[in-house]
């Protein structure tokens, strides 16, 4: 095996983030992230099951730095 390859460190950027990963990447408080998501700004979806109240919250990578990204530039 090459030992260049084998030392080399991937980055990988997760498609989905949960809340708390959202919050500590891009520094947006929690009740910011779901008044995004509310107005569709930011696009995101909740994994429970079928007749379940409460779930996973995930808000997708890109379209969170998207929205950031057009914030920044206005």
């Amino acid at each position: 095996m090459n030992t260049a390859k084998k030392n080399q460190s991937t980055t990988h950027k997760p498609e989905w983030l949960r809340l708390a990963q959202a919050t500590a990447i891009f520094g947006v408080g929690r009740s910011k992230l779901y008044e995004l998501i509310k107005d569709g700004k930011v696009k995101s979806t909740s994994l429970r099951t079928r007749g379940q109240v409460k779930g996973t919250r995930l808000i997708s990578y890109d379209s969170l730095s998207d929205y950031i990204e057009k914030s920044a530039s206005q």
